[in-house]
């Protein structure tokens, strides 16, 4: 990026850079919730996969099998 884009940019939101930032190098407040709420789904999904190896380990525990390598 040249030194003219970048001061362009400068005070814009970094994620959809056309609204003003609440801070230097922060977010706009609309993508301060989506953000939010991507890293909260994003949070949610991998606790559910991680639930779904946790269970499938026990399955391989109660079958005798060996675990599942990581």
């Amino acid at each position: 990026m040249t030194h003219e884009c970048a001061d362009a940019l400068e005070g814009l939101c970094i994620r959809c850079h056309d609204a003003e930032s609440a801070e230097p190098g922060g977010y706009c407040s609309t993508c301060v919730v989506e953000s939010r709420i991507e890293l909260s789904s994003g949070l949610g999904r991998l606790s559910d996969y991680l639930s779904l190896w946790a269970a499938f380990g026990d399955w391989l525990a109660t079958h005798g099998r060996d675990p599942a390598p990581a």
